[in-house]
């Protein structure tokens, strides 16, 4: 049996060990393990934030908690590391393309950090411009919507332009169409 407050670190335990006594917990079979989740305290009436994990159960009893009956004790299912994916071609893009009115620029980053985003007409000069300082950059996909109007916010020409993404020391470089 494990027991873990944050479910990345884990700490072996015995069935005994059950504590406190505390009803209202969830409680929930997955691949023959139990896991008891949360609950409220008899003793003194407070919320109970922790997991409980019984590896390889074969019953368990009744009443307010799981008595384990029989368990194979092993080691607990890490908690699953999100992918965070490259900043590069293939994950950097806008949608839809083709657009009428508005597109939706999507890039990801594995750290937080200031993030340039410039667009340019065929010609070579810039149309708009955004820049995103660290506090407005998550890790992971970031989104940022253009609504196809320029820095003066007129609307722009149908036409080709060119999406420039400045970050992680990269310069990415994508094409949109405006169809209207």
């Amino acid at each position: 049996m494990y027991n873990s407050t944050n479910g990345s670190t884990w700490t072996q335990v015995t069935a005994t060990m059950f504590s406190p006594s505390r009803n209202n917990a969830t409680y929930t079979v997955f691949n023959n393990e139990i896991w008891a989740m949360g609950g409220y305290n008899f003793n003194n009436s407070t919320n109970i934030n922790d997991v409980w994990y019984y590896p390889g159960c074969t019953n368990s009893g009744t009443g307010n908690g799981p008595q384990v009956l029989s368990a194979s004790l092993k080691k607990p299912i890490a908690t699953p590391t999100p992918v965070i994916e490259d900043f590069n071609s293939t994950n950097v893009y806008n949608y839809p393309n083709p657009t009428k009115s508005s597109t939706i620029i999507r890039f990801p980053l594995k750290t937080q950090q200031d993030v340039k985003i410039i667009i340019y007409d065929i010609q070579g000069r810039i149309v708009w411009t955004k820049k995103l300082n660290v506090s407005e950059t998550s890790i992971g996909i970031n989104t940022i919507t253009w609504n196809v109007r320029n820095d003066m916010d007129v609307e722009v020409a149908n036409g080709v332009y060119l999406l420039k993404i400045l970050a992680e020391n990269k310069v990415i470089t994508k094409i949109i169409a405006i169809i209207k």
